[in-house]
């Protein structure tokens, strides 16, 4: 305020002197001059203040823009190789499983003698193809025998060859991880780091896929136990209820009566015992044949004091 009031009656001064056309000798007064020293002392003081701050955001920001890097600049040979490694990984077929389609052709094309030589990683002894007899004679097995094992050992194998595919692709996927991150932590360029987060992010979402291949194998070869067993007993039971109905005979109609003549077979006198030597008339019913009769006949050579046998010749 002081400062405007100076300007004020110094502009007020020069425009009485130039209405006048003449000087007027009054003294002309200054009020409050170092009042305009401190203001422009203040002002200089901000202005630096201001400059240093804006150098010190330059700084900053050219630090920044140093460290987030030239997406145009090629990147080290190092880093290069790294993501060519990650690039050569991450393009590599992944392990796919067998459909339902191509199972069922494998398992049907399967003739139960493939089982003759599983020795379970060579801690049994395998069966082979032959059987040696007693006598010495060599027989070949019958591979039907082995078909329902044959179709059961095709699964654990499908399972062995599937989770040995995954974990090789899973330890190539590890090292080219592996090679990505030590090239990460040595980089301080923001967009090398982006890009090499970047492949890692992807590398590892494939050794996922592998773990999840194991198990979905791992899923179907239990399944296909469960429905080899379940199917077993369903054929057992279904050949069950089959020689039940077999045997059966079919009961006739109420009402209904038998034309069918039977035959009454006669044994025997029943006026003789068991040692007679004409045939007679039927006597009680068996028990097992109901067209069976008993009756009596000679049944054993009769004897005498000499021990000699008379033949069909009645006993007295």
């Amino acid at each position: 305020m002081k400062s405007r009031f100076l300007f004020l009656a110094i502009g007020s001064v020069m425009h009485f002197v130039s209405a006048q056309g003449q000087t007027v000798p009054a003294p002309v007064t200054v009020v409050n001059a170092p009042t305009i020293d401190t203001a422009l002392s203040g002002l200089d003081a901000k202005i630096s203040q201001l400059l240093d701050t804006a150098n010190k955001q330059l700084e900053s920001a050219d630090k920044q823009l140093k460290a987030l890097g030239n997406p145009d600049t090629p990147v080290s040979p190092s880093v290069q190789a790294a993501l060519d490694s990650g690039a050569s990984s991450l393009g590599q077929p992944t392990v796919e499983l067998r459909d339902n389609a191509t199972r069922t052709q494998e398992l049907q094309a399967l003739t139960g003698s493939e089982v003759f030589d599983a020795d379970a990683f060579g801690t049994m002894t395998a069966i082979g193809n032959t059987i040696t007899r007693r006598d010495g004679t060599v027989v070949q097995r019958d591979p039907e025998k082995y078909k329902f094992d044959s179709v059961a050992m095709k699964q654990v194998t499908d399972y062995n060859e599937i989770r040995d595919a995954a974990l090789t692709r899973k330890r190539e996927l590890q090292e080219a991880i592996q090679l990505l991150t030590e090239q990460m932590n040595e980089t301080k360029d923001l967009v090398t780091v982006n890009k090499l987060s970047t492949m890692i992010t992807a590398l590892n979402g494939q050794v996922q896929d592998c773990n999840q291949i194991i198990l979905v194998s791992q899923a179907d070869a239990d399944m296909m136990e469960k429905e080899l067993l379940t199917t077993s007993r369903v054929i057992t039971k279904g050949e069950r209820e089959r020689r039940t109905e077999f045997n059966k005979r079919t009961t006739p109609a109420a009402g209904t009566t038998n034309s069918t003549t039977r035959t009454t077979v006669v044994v025997g006198d029943p006026n003789k015992s068991f040692t007679g030597a004409n045939p007679g008339q039927a006597n009680t019913t068996s028990s097992f044949a109901p067209n069976l009769r008993w009756g009596d006949y000679n049944t054993r050579p009769q004897t005498n004091g000499s021990g000699t046998g008379t033949g069909g010749t009645p006993s007295p």
